[in-house]
């Protein structure tokens, strides 16, 4: 029987500092703040809406649930529900980028928009690759209405009516 030895190797491209450079967003990406969806038990969430220029607004169907492209073209949709408020820019992400690098923990080089959420995607990396992205307040957080109800069923199904 052969024995397999690993050898430790290096990491080839160690992180040894970080660096935040902050952008605004294309003007060619049509943002809509604060649009209403009604969950199944009637509270309504409150979302951010970023999509390419040219398609139609944010519209409601016959049962009320949001539709982000009415025109003949289709775009993937990217959904991200978040607890650390939808608007909040990485000024006010919940992370001392500093304290890390102090204590020998490294991100790296950042290239984020004004309207990257925390742990979120980059609208401004999406959408002029033909995505639409949808940033919501989890339910009871910031502009959402109901209790906030961190991962229990309440805000998983809250956050299934946001994708429908």
């Amino acid at each position: 029987m052969v024995s397999w030895k690993r050898e430790p190797a290096q990491d080839p491209t160690p992180l040894r500092h970080h660096s935040i450079t902050r952008y605004p967003l294309p003007d060619d990406i049509v943002v809509e703040r604060d649009v209403p969806i009604r969950t199944a038990d009637g509270t309504t969430l409150r979302a951010n809406v970023y999509r390419p220029g040219g398609l139609p607004t944010s519209g409601r169907t016959p049962a009320g649930r949001a539709a982000v492209d009415t025109s003949d073209t289709r775009h993937p949709v990217l959904v991200s529900v978040t607890p650390y408020g939808k608007d909040a820019s990485v000024d006010r992400y919940p992370v001392d980028f500093g304290a890390l690098a102090e204590s020998g923990n490294f991100v790296g080089a950042l290239e984020l928009s004004d309207c990257t959420p925390f742990e979120g995607p980059d609208p401004a990396y999406w959408v002029p690759r033909g995505y639409v992205v949808v940033v919501a307040d989890l339910r009871g957080c910031f502009a959402s209405g109901g209790r906030p109800r961190l991962l229990l069923g309440r805000a998983a199904a809250a956050a299934a009516d946001e994708i429908e």
